[in-house]
């Protein structure tokens, strides 16, 4: 008997393989856990070449050009005319983002097509005038694409629901229960750094912009007179005016701002960590709040919807958004009430086990690719 066709999927949306950042992430979860089960195409830029896990991997490498935001756009629209002139109609597209929603309706000439909301990006501090302009006309052609749509994030569900009348389908991010550390790695960043005590603590963020909430976890540490380590990790070319204003302003806290951390090496950096503060004010569904919960450090988060989606009050201590004064009152009681926050990293972390495995979420995708094979 011939050997049944596979369904060809092929991901739009990420930029780095290994992953970067959350969205990237997503998808590299996606593909790992479906790998075996379908034929599985992706866009990423040339130079990212390790895909000795995913041998059966086709991918398509389009250039990165150094044009910061501009080159971002040019590269998808170099993803979107490769994948209409060079992709068998065959395949399911499923997008990740709404960077390029406008072009959906006309990928659906030829696709069946699922687009994946990850946030609102116009929130981010990161876009100003004209390109907030063009997320929030891309929201509008991601909402009416007619493709099957669907989120990461339940407020952003509502959101879409209460302004658009359109309901979107939601299906969380997740973890992976195969957690890859690089504890050798880490004791060097330690070593470099010349940190021994081993009770510091961590904030992280793919790119650190003021909407990370980074000033408040620092102004909430000055008015408790923090003497330890505070890590900073994350890449700080995309506001190098705010972090510059941040290390004059903050000065006399002991601060060492790492860079960018490849997962390995940061995830073991903050299992090491006293605890790892998450002060972020918008949200889709952060990778890096789950991961974090995964490998069972005890967290401190802001309470914005996005995270209370996720936890509440038995995994986790939240502390009012923007609130410096709230979260400096949260660190004093987890300083006090050590063995009462590794409980929660506990409940959290069996918590995030049971509901955001990826094998789990995984299959609310492969449900949705069955339905577009068959349309």
């Amino acid at each position: 008997m011939a050997e049944q066709r596979k369904t060809k999927v092929v991901f739009v949306g990420m930029k780095y393989y290994p992953a970067k950042g959350g969205t990237d992430r997503v998808i590299e979860s996606i593909i790992k856990n479906l790998n075996s089960a379908y034929d599985i195409s992706i866009y990423c830029y040339k130079g990212t070449s390790d895909f000795s896990e995913l041998p059966r991997l086709k991918v398509f490498r389009i250039p990165e050009l150094p044009l910061k935001e501009i080159g971002v756009f040019i590269y998808y629209f170099l993803c979107i005319l490769h994948l209409l002139f060079f992709v068998s109609r065959k395949s399911v597209v499923h997008i990740h983002k709404i960077d390029y929603a406008i072009f959906i309706p006309l990928i659906r000439l030829k696709f069946n097509t699922i687009a994946t909301s990850h946030e609102s990006p116009y929130k981010r501090d990161k876009w100003a005038g004209l390109s907030k302009f063009y997320f929030k006309i891309m929201e509008f052609a991601f909402v009416y694409s007619g493709a099957t749509l669907t989120t990461i994030s339940r407020p952003l569900a509502d959101y879409y629901f209460n302004r658009y009348k359109k309901k979107i389908i939601y299906i969380p991010n997740g973890i992976s229960l195969e957690i890859k550390l690089n504890n050798e790695k880490a004791n060097e960043i330690l070593k470099t750094n010349d940190i021994t005590d081993k009770a510091f603590i961590t904030f992280s963020a793919r790119r650190i912009m003021s909407t990370k909430g980074l000033h408040t976890m620092l102004e909430a540490f000055r008015r408790l007179g923090y003497p330890g380590h505070i890590l900073v990790a994350g890449e700080t070319e995309h506001a190098s005016n705010y972090i510059s204003l941040l290390k004059k302003k903050y000065a006399d806290l002991n601060v060492i701002y790492l860079g960018y951390l490849e997962l390995p090496e940061l995830l073991s950096l903050i299992r090491m960590s006293r605890l790892f503060i998450f002060p972020s004010e918008i949200e889709g569904m952060s990778m890096m709040l789950l991961e974090v919960v995964s490998i069972g450090t005890p967290v401190i988060c802001s309470d914005i919807p996005e995270n209370k989606q996720i936890f509440n009050e038995n995994h986790v201590l939240f502390f009012k958004n923007k609130s410096f004064y709230d979260l400096k009152e949260k660190l004093e009681y987890a300083f006090k009430n050590t063995n009462k926050m590794e409980r929660l990293a506990r409940n959290a972390l069996n918590h995030t086990v049971v509901n955001y495995s990826w094998d789990k979420i995984s299959a609310s995708y492969a449900k949705l690719y069955g339905k577009m094979t068959l349309k």
